[in-house]
């Protein structure tokens, strides 16, 4: 049992590694105007993300409304809390901590609380 939980859990870790890579390839490619690239890297993370489970899908909504600098606070904070409560430390622990690395805390103390309570329950997480 825990190795097909182990290997569950590295094959999703792997997909969501190679999708993370394709999203910043795809944004590098419409960032310098390579737009035929751009619909290739497109369609490859449609494709990795329909491979994905209904559980898995939701973490990475969840992932790309957290780093997305466009949505408001409360939005940010909610996929953190969504991320923490269902996620693993494996999976996204790193981008909320990269989140927390990024923020002014001066400007957005609450919102940091909320990532660092985010990661301490991945952390205390029994496994």
């Amino acid at each position: 049992r825990c190795t097909s939980s182990s290997s569950s859990s590295s094959s999703s870790a792997a997909k969501f590694a190679s999708y993370s890579s394709m999203k910043v390839a795809l944004q590098n490619a419409v960032d310098s105007e390579d737009y035929e690239a751009a619909a290739d890297l497109r369609d490859a993370c449609e494709t990795i993300r329909s491979e994905l489970n209904p559980r898995e899908q939701f973490l990475i909504a969840r992932l790309e409304d957290l780093q997305d600098d466009s949505n408001d606070t409360r939005t940010r904070a909610e996929a953190a809390a969504s991320l923490a409560e269902v996620g693993t430390e494996e999976l996204v622990a790193e981008t909320i901590s990269n989140q927390l690395a990024t923020l002014h805390l001066d400007e957005d103390r609450a919102f940091a609380e909320i990532l660092e309570n985010s990661l301490w329950t991945l952390w205390l997480k029994a496994p």
